[in-house]
């Protein structure tokens, strides 16, 4: 007969297990994110007409939200940290010229989240998985 506190150590390392999977997975699509977010930016700098920059903003807002959700499967305070820019500084790639203020705000706010989305996915890959 197996005993309540062989079946609570099964449950634990069973759980650890899908823990590390989880965690793992998660720390992929944020990967995969970061790539379609250095895409995203990339189109940004190469706009020629101010009639492509709302679908633009459109196509980063939506990225944005998929980073955050994924971000808050691993830790619910870093997902909030990354959604609240507050001053985010310059970008690391300069646009000779932004072919409007929307256009110049999210593309200055996008690659900011990218420097952010780098720092959690070193963050996370120091990390011992979790239990």
């Amino acid at each position: 007969m197996v005993s309540k506190s062989q079946i609570a150590s099964h449950a634990k390392d069973w759980n650890a297990e899908r823990n590390a999977k989880k965690f793992k997975q998660t720390r992929l699509r944020l990967a995969n994110l970061r790539d379609e977010g250095v895409v995203i930016r990339t189109i940004g700098m190469r706009l020629t007409d101010v009639q492509e920059v709302a679908p633009w903003v459109e196509r980063a807002q939506e990225w944005d939200q998929r980073v955050i959700k994924a971000i808050a499967e691993i830790d619910e305070a870093d997902a909030r940290q990354y959604e609240t820019l507050d001053f985010p500084g310059q970008p690391r790639a300069h646009l000779q010229r932004y072919l409007s203020d929307l256009h110049r705000h999210f593309y200055v706010c996008h690659d900011c989240r990218l420097v952010r989305l780098e720092q959690y996915m070193t963050k996370y890959g120091s990390q011992v998985v979790p239990h």
